[in-house]
């Protein structure tokens, strides 16, 4: 008798994976979650905008952010622990980011790109989720460095 519900309730579940690919209780990734939202729609670049974000909801995207960030600010200690503090727009939060290191005062103006890429050394700094601090150690004399230009950042969308 045991073993016919067990066999029973084992080719239910095949079936129900079956019918279901992305398992008993959705998708479990974002790929899969557009793919289920398209099932059956007509193919169009609204349709799938608007599948794409509800997918971001439940899987948040890693982002190149375009837009600037609210407010930023860093340190570089005599141990060579670079800290950043950043502020993104308030709809995202912060992954990673790049941080250029400059030899020169900000504002150095160069006589040409050779001269001011020799000057530069680029950092990425990763953040915990939800953190507005990072820090990382910079293996070269922190002694060295005048200025920080923020570079690529990195962000996720938060949904409330």
């Amino acid at each position: 008798m045991k073993a016919a519900l067990f066999s029973l309730l084992l080719l239910l579940s095949a079936q129900s994976f079956a019918i279901n690919p992305f398992g008993l209780f959705g998708p479990d990734n974002f790929d899969d979650c557009v793919l289920e939202k398209l099932k059956g729609q007509a193919s169009s670049p609204q349709v799938t905008r608007i599948a794409r974000q509800a997918c971001d909801r439940l899987f948040p995207q890693e982002r190149v952010l375009s837009e600037r960030l609210e407010s930023w600010s860093w340190s570089l200690n005599d141990y060579g622990i670079l800290t950043i503090n950043a502020t993104p727009p308030s709809k995202y939060t912060i992954t990673s980011l790049e941080i250029h290191l400059e030899k020169k005062q900000c504002g150095h103006k160069y006589e040409n790109l050779i001269d001011a890429l020799k000057d530069r050394d680029t950092v990425k700094v990763a953040f915990e989720e939800g953190s507005s601090v990072a820090t990382k150690k910079i293996r070269q004399d922190p002694d060295q460095y005048k200025c920080a230009i923020v570079g690529t950042v990195r962000a996720k969308r938060k949904y409330n």
